[in-house]
């Protein structure tokens, strides 16, 4: 090969190399604008990706794009630059869900963000706790910021927000805790709950028009927000959305906004007070709030403020009392009908609040929080809501009305200091946790007219010890009614009660003894538990089932007695009852589930009445005894399970000491004593009955208990008596024993009862005398009354042996009362026969009617006067014919009294009756009595011809009930054209057809008169001249030539002539007055223009001058110029002076 082919394979190869060379650099190019990796065999390239004029390398892409129509991709470079570009919509993600953003896992390497332009969102969760950036570029095109986009971005200390984004939507900046400052530009429409939450170094933000919704908890948390406005444009403020805010001290909310969400300031300790623009329609609750005071524009048309305090419009509703205002009593207006629902809770400054009448309604939670530590609540409310005064630690002491029927649920729970409660007579349920864990309460008295005690009522009140709960009470519904109450010791429960609901005295570690009420008929699971120290329980026989656990670990109870009817007695009901010996088991009974008796260690005997009872293992051990009846399943289960055990068919023995007698007495004594040698004797059991028959009774005849070795005194009849004994043991076997006859002679007394009236009056004392036939002795007779008032028995007084009183105050009420007269015996020891009743009558006092007794000192009035009771007494008559003076009454008709008034009403309700009375009266019609000038005109000095001026003047008309008044429609006579002789003028006024007058003195003086003799007067332009006097005329001829009965003074200069010889000169002053009137005149002198008093050339020069217009000539000096009186001064002027100068003329 020759050297230059060699040279031109070698340029091909270069040639081929070098395209190779630029079609891949094209490849790479390519890939880096679409920011992609690319790969060269097995060597991967970072290819370098340019932007703001710069490469770096990428660390990752990712393609986010929202939809198959969108184009967005994301690229992160070394230097920490994040950079989404595109068009379109990124996708979302959901933290929450664990679908975090593609860059995620590098966020830590993120510290600068750069959308560009074209990209229209940024995505929910995108930039989640990228806590290394601190600045981001958001371009014009984004429309909304999602939700948790910027959330807990820790380090982002600024952001511009385009003017193109219209959502900030959800915690899109919440917990960005170094963001100082942010703006929302008026294309944001929303801003979403939680967007700002926890930025507590944001210390300003601007909210520009257009924002609609503030978020729910939008700002809670910004510590460092001091102030904020909030524009019209928005419309509601969600809740809590500048909770926490504790540096926040002035919110400006700008006439548009509707609605304030509940609790929306709360927490914000340094704003003091809220400005509510008329705008607003709804305002939900502010709970625990620390403002001062609200304020209200007049202009709003839903709300009002008073004092601070935020109502309805009309004031009937109390919606927000403010957290933090500084009173420590609050009286709630009488216009106020509702206390809306956490409008007091948690105010931590009030200590005592009044409730006026005119409420009706305490809603939910309005006092929760609250620290005072009274209330009055008066008459009138009639309903208080769920959890109205929970948590009011400060609460020592509530007395509910008797307006109040219903209190909902948990109205008082947490009350640590409320140690006293008196319940309204007008409810009829405790709702549940009423007053739980109020840990201070000692007692509680229930009334009966409330029916039902709910769930947890008093649950954990651990310093409760009496509870009364009275007759009436039917139902502890449901569960936990005293739970906890660890030191509750006596709990009265009424024979009302039909129901113990589960686990209701669970845990009350005091009480040592309960009466369950014999109409009970379920006791609930746990019902007792944990009552460690109860002692003895009877289960009355209406109870059909004990559930599981009743009386579980009672650990000192020694006795139970589970009386016949009982039917089902569940598992481990006396479980952990360690102190409990002996148990009778009655007939009833149809199966003892298991441990019934588990673990109680004492148990020794078990006595089964029921031949048939289904039985389990009694207790975990077999320490103890059954005791039953021949060829019975409780005997074959004992025998099987080798429980010791006695049968017990036979009934007890009976003996008698003495046994009879044998001759008459009045009365017999004898001992009996009762014995049984197997299960013994059964409490309660031992029943006898007197009887003149020797034929046993049947059972039922039995009905009065004794003891055994009782003593029995007959004294009844005459005649031959048996004592029957009935006696039972504890397995219900029974015996029938008759003693031998007991010979009895006796007579009973009687008595015939009286009163000293046979109708009587409340409070009146009744005499009640009870006579007997024979002497009474041993004892004193005793009395009971019964009808709408009871008197229970009773010892009456003793007036002698046969005669007894006693003297009963009549309560207050209507109708019939029955007395019954009691318990009396004769020397020989026999009682009365029968009981003796008397009836009387009892009448209510009511108002019957009312007269005024005392008149009033005053009854004679003057129309439009008020009726004055000063010195009036009104006495009120009742049935009964007594008095009283009352004060009490209402006037009627007293108010602006009209002259064809004669009486005035007095009316007096006592009682819901009403009843009236008059006072005649008499009222004189007003009339006027004068007229008088209490302050002169200003002018009282005039010139005859002058008119009166009133100018100034007040004119006070008087009337006959001492009023008066200042009055205008007069009429002046005589007041034009003043004569020198008038020296006052007349004043007059007509009202109601009577006329009054006065005067005023005024002074006329004589009008003062001027006439010139040759000369004239000239009017012009305002000012006075005398015209046409001859030149050269001296002072004296002047004045010969003026008639006048004024003074006359000339002057020149300001200062005055007196030189009679003086040459008149036009511009001279002329005075003439007299008195106070003046008239002053400028001086002409013809054709003397210049003022020297003479016609010569120098006037003519001056005229032709101004002729000229060289020179301006004065008004005096014009018409001494103006000598043809023509009204000019012009070349004929100049002709006539010039021929007087020269003496062709005498005279101008």
């Amino acid at each position: 090969m020759n050297k230059r082919k060699f040279i031109k394979k070698r340029s091909f190869f270069a040639l081929l190399i070098a395209t190779l060379i630029l079609v891949i650099s094209i490849f790479i190019l390519l890939k880096a604008q679409r920011g992609e990796t690319v790969e060269l065999g097995r060597m991967t390239v970072n290819v370098p990706y340019t932007y703001n004029g710069s490469s770096e390398t990428i660390i990752d892409s990712w393609d986010i794009s929202a939809s198959n129509s969108d184009n967005v991709s994301a690229v992160l470079y070394v230097d920490g630059k994040l950079v989404i570009s595109g068009t379109g919509k990124m996708k979302s993600w959901n933290f929450l869900n664990n679908l975090r953003a593609d860059w995620f896992e590098q966020k830590d390497n993120i510290l600068t963000i750069e959308i560009q332009n074209g990209v229209k969102n940024i995505g929910s969760s995108a930039f989640y706790r990228c806590t290394n950036v601190s600045t981001i570029q958001i371009p014009n095109s984004v429309e909304n910021i999602e939700s948790y986009s910027f959330h807990e971005c820790s380090n982002l200390n600024n952001i511009n927000i385009p003017n193109s984004v219209i959502l900030i939507d959800n915690l899109a900046f919440g917990d960005c805790t170094n963001l100082t400052n942010i703006a929302i530009p008026n294309s944001v429409t929303t801003i979403g709950g939680q967007a700002f939450y926890n930025c507590n170094k944001l210390s300003s933000i601007a909210i520009s028009e257009g924002v609609t919704s503030i978020g729910e908890e939008c700002f809670k948390g910004c510590t460092s927000l001091t102030n904020i406005v909030i524009p019209a444009s928005v419309e509601t403020i969600n809740e809590r959305a500048f909770e926490n805010c504790n540096n926040l001290s002035s919110i400006d909310i700008k006439n548009g906004v509707k609605n304030i969400g509940t609790q929306c300031f709360k927490g914000c300790s340094n704003l003091s007070n809220i400005e509510i623009p008329s705008s607003v329609t709804n305002i939900e609750s502010q709970e625990y709030s620390e403002f001062s005071s609200i304020s209200v524009d007049s202009n709003n048309t839903t709300y009002s403020s008073a004092n601070g305090v935020l109502f309805d419009k009309n004031k009937t509703t109390i919606i927000c009392y403010p957290g933090g205002k500084n009173d420590k009593t609050y009286n709630i207006p009488s216009s106020v009908t509702t206390i809306k629902k956490y409008s007091f809770s948690g105010c931590k400054n009030i200590e005592h609040v009044k409730i006026p009448s005119s409420v009706r309604t305490i809603e939910e939670d309005a006092f929760s929080g609250a620290s005072i530590t009274s209330i009055e609540i008066e008459n009138g409310v009639t309903t208080i809501g769920t959890r109205a005064f929970r948590s009011c630690d400060n609460l020592v002491t509530i007395e509910i009305p008797n307006s109040v029927t219903s209190i909902d649920g948990g109205a008082f729970g947490y009350c640590d200091n409320l140690t006293s409660v008196t319940l309204s007579e007008g409810l009829d349920t405790l709702e549940s946790g009423m007053f739980y864990n109020c840990k201070s309460l000692k007692s509680i008295i229930i009334p009966g007219n409330i029916k039902t005690i709910c769930s947890s009522a008093f649950e954990n009140c651990t310093s409760l010890e009496t509870v009364e709960i009275q007759e009436g009470v039917t139902t502890l519904n449901a569960i936990n009614h005293f739970r906890g109450c660890s030191k509750l010791k006596d709990i009265s429960l009424p024979s009302t009660l039909t129901g113990l609901g589960s686990y209701t005295f669970v845990g009350c570690t005091s009480l040592t003894n309960i009466l369950i009420p014999s109409n009970i008929d379920t006791i609930g699971e746990e019902t007792f538990e944990n009552c460690t120290s109860l002692k003895t329980v009877v289960i009355p026989s209406n109870v059909k089932t004990v559930k599981f656990r009743a009386f579980r670990n009672c650990s000192n109870l020694e006795t139970v007695e589970i009386q016949e009817g009982v039917e089902n007695i569940e598992g481990q009901v006396f479980d952990d009852c360690t102190k409990l010996s002996n148990v009778k088991i009655p007939s009833t009974v149809k199966e003892l589930l298991y441990g019934v008796f588990g673990d109680c260690t004492n148990l020794g005997n078990v006595y089964i009445l029921n031949n048939d009872i289904k039985m389990n293992y009694l207790n975990y051990i077999t320490n103890y005894t059954i005791y039953c009846k021949s060829n019975s399943t409780a005997e074959a289960f004992a025998s099987e399970h080798s429980i010791p055990y006695v049968v017990d068919d036979d009934g007890p023995t009976i003996n008698y000491n003495p046994n009879g007698n044998s001759q008459l007495a009045k009365e017999q004594t004898t001992i009996v004593n009762v014995l049984d040698d197997k299960s013994g004797i059964r409490d309660n059991s031992l029943k006898y009955i007197w009887s003149q028959s020797a034929q046993a009774p049947v059972l039922e005849d039995f009905q009065d208990n004794f003891s055994n070795n009782d003593s029995f005194t007959k004294n009844g009849d005459n005649g031959d008596w048996y004592l029957w004994i009935l006696a039972y043991d504890i397995m219900e076997n029974y015996t029938i024993g008759s003693s031998n006859k007991f010979m009895l002679d006796n007579t009973k007394p009687t008595v015939t009862v009286s009163a000293d009236k046979e109708k009587y009056y409340e409070g009146e004392t009744a005499t009640i005398t009870a006579t007997f036939n024979e002497d009474i002795k041993d004892w004193t007779p005793k009395i009971s009354i019964n009808g709408f008032s009871t008197l229970a028995s009773t010892e009456m007084t003793k007036n002698n042996s046969k005669i007894y009183t006693y003297n009963y105050v009549v309560p207050k009420g209507n109708g019939t009362q029955t007395i019954t007269i009691s318990d009396a015996s004769d020397l020989a020891g026999n009682v009365m026969d029968d009981n003796k009743t008397k009836k009387f009558n009892v009448e209510s006092i009511v108002l019957s009617n009312i007269a005024v007794t005392t008149a009033p000192e005053k009854i004679a009035y003057i129309e439009g006067e008020n009726f004055d009771a000063s010195g009036m007494k009104v006495t009120a008559t009742y049935s009964n014919n007594s008095t009283k003076e009352i004060t009490n009454y209402t006037i009627i008709g007293g108010d602006n009294l009209a002259s064809d008034t004669t009486s005035i009403t007095i009316s007096y309700t006592e009682d819901e009756i009403t009843r009236t009375t008059s006072q005649p009266i008499t009222v004189a019609k007003k009339t006027l009595i004068n007229i008088e000038i209490t302050a002169p005109p200003t002018k009282t000095t005039y010139i005859e011809g002058q008119n009166f001026d009133a100018t100034g003047m007040k004119v006070t008309a008087k009337y006959s009930d001492n009023s008066s008044e200042e009055i205008t429609n007069y009429t002046i006579t005589d007041g034009n054209d003043l004569r020198v002789d008038k020296t006052s003028v007349t004043i007059s006024y007509t009202e109601s057809g009577i006329t009054k007058t006065t005067t005023q003195p005024i002074t006329v003086t004589k009008k003062l008169e001027i006439s010139f003799d040759g000369y004239n007067e000239v009017n012009k332009d305002g000012n006075k001249y005398v015209d046409n006097i001859a030149p050269n005329t001296n002072l004296e001829d002047m004045i010969n030539n003026v008639e006048t009965n004024g003074t006359i003074t000339v002057y020149k200069d300001n200062k005055i002539i007196t030189d009679n010889k003086t040459k008149m000169s036009t511009g001279m002053k002329i005075k003439i007055s007299l008195n106070n009137e003046i008239h002053e005149f400028t001086i002409v002198v013809k054709g003397d223009t210049n003022g020297d008093g003479e016609s010569n050339l120098k006037d003519l020069l001056q005229i032709n001058k101004h002729r000229l217009n060289k020179t301006l000539l004065t008004a005096e000096h014009l018409l001494a110029g103006d000598v043809n009186k023509d009204n000019e001064v012009n070349l004929k002027d100049l002709l006539q002076i010039n021929k007087f100068r020269l003496g062709k003329i005498n005279t101008l």
